[in-house]
């Protein structure tokens, strides 16, 4: 089998190995087609991670504030995710938003995505960046919680 044009999954995270026997028993449990895949486990090396990637699929059921979806977003990175914590309010109109634990609308969006041009998804990538920036850089959320304490102390809750 040879994967949809020469697309390949680069997967990382801790346990994300073919060691890992769990791991390893979905891709023969589901007839998956391994060449497709790279295993890279967990990552120091962030930057060359994201030099690698086109786009970040962030597939959670649970998640307060996705961290992975910032830092992809940073680098240019359109992302696809799952409607969970604030993954939505993150990607804004940047990104793809599919419902929690569907992975038939997972599949279905990725197979639209897939039909893009890279340099649709470099546009897309360059105003995600441009949106975490504006939206989560350190002075603004630094800002926000200074205005939320000063409210805080104002009404003498802390």
């Amino acid at each position: 089998r040879i994967c949809k044009k020469q697309t390949k999954v680069i997967m990382a995270g801790r346990g994300i190995s073919m060691d890992n026997i769990e791991f390893s028993s979905l891709f023969a449990n589901y007839d998956l087609p391994i060449e497709c895949f790279v295993f890279l486990g967990e990552v120091e090396d962030i930057a060359s991670f994201y030099s690698k990637i086109n786009l970040l699929v962030s597939s959670s059921i649970s998640e307060g504030f996705p961290n992975v979806v910032v830092e992809a977003m940073s680098f240019g990175i359109p992302c696809l995710v799952t409607n969970v914590g604030e993954s939505s309010a993150i990607v804004g109109d940047f990104g793809w938003v599919v419902p929690s634990n569907d992975s038939f609308q997972l599949l279905q969006q990725l197979s639209l995505i897939e039909k893009l041009s890279f340099d649709d998804l470099r546009i897309i990538g360059e105003k995600a960046r441009i949106r975490v920036f504006e939206k989560y850089s350190v002075s603004i959320v630094v800002e926000k919680y200074e205005r939320l304490y000063a409210m805080l102390l104002l009404n003498n809750l802390i």
